[in-house]
């Protein structure tokens, strides 16, 4: 089959919308708050822009458009993306604590 890359290439696009969606969403959290929280939010955004870079390559690689031709490079983006995450919800956890542990220390 000639088309038979179609489902693939265009769930792979609808992933990238709602990744979008989704980016878009929490520079907009990101831009209101004004906590310890933003450098959590940035890592998750950085971390985002991973996912939608995985994706990117797939849907390049799945159409045939065009294939980077560095080995491996799948593998390292979600290296990449796992260690910004953590990272992200590290930041997260410890800023949590210190807003909690703070009001506990007030009462």
């Amino acid at each position: 089959m000639a088309y038979q890359f179609i489902i693939p290439v265009s769930l792979s696009i609808l992933a990238i919308i709602f990744y979008l969606i989704v980016l878009f969403l929490l520079f907009e959290i990101k831009r209101r708050l004004k906590d310890s929280i933003n450098v959590s939010l940035t890592y998750l955004i950085i971390s985002i822009f991973f996912l939608i870079l995985i994706r990117t390559d797939d849907v390049l690689t799945e159409s045939n458009i065009f294939t980077f031709n560095i080995l491996y490079l799948h593998e390292i983006l979600i290296v990449i993306f796992s260690l910004f995450l953590l990272i992200s919800i590290i930041h997260l956890y410890l800023s949590l604590t210190l807003i909690t542990d703070h009001k506990k220390k007030k009462r």
